[in-house]
């Protein structure tokens, strides 16, 4: 059986930027706060998980720009998260 998730990529992209809000959300809730390297180590783990171990390189140059893509999406998303924790901490001051 083969699923398929999306029709193209500008579905795909589209749909990531939904699921990163829904994510970002859940680890906010969930009081993870991320260490200023937790991004980029997350985002090279993600690609090694993805490409790897669940052997993305076998769809040669699509299953590396997957693998890329989904692993920015993870590092953006903890970066959204340390942002959020930085401005809840230092709330702007309004006059």
């Amino acid at each position: 059986m083969v699923h398929y998730n999306y029709e193209s990529l500008q579905q795909f992209l589209s749909k990531q930027r939904r699921y990163l809000d829904y994510d970002v959300n859940i680890l906010q809730a969930s009081g993870v706060a991320p260490h200023l390297y937790t991004p980029y180590t997350q985002a090279v783990r993600h690609f090694w998980w993805r490409f790897v171990t669940l052997q993305g390189w076998r769809d040669t140059l699509w299953g590396a720009l997957l693998s890329s893509l989904m692993a920015y999406y993870e590092m953006v998303k903890y970066l959204r998260v340390r942002q959020s924790l930085r401005s809840d901490r230092n709330p702007a001051t309004t006059p």
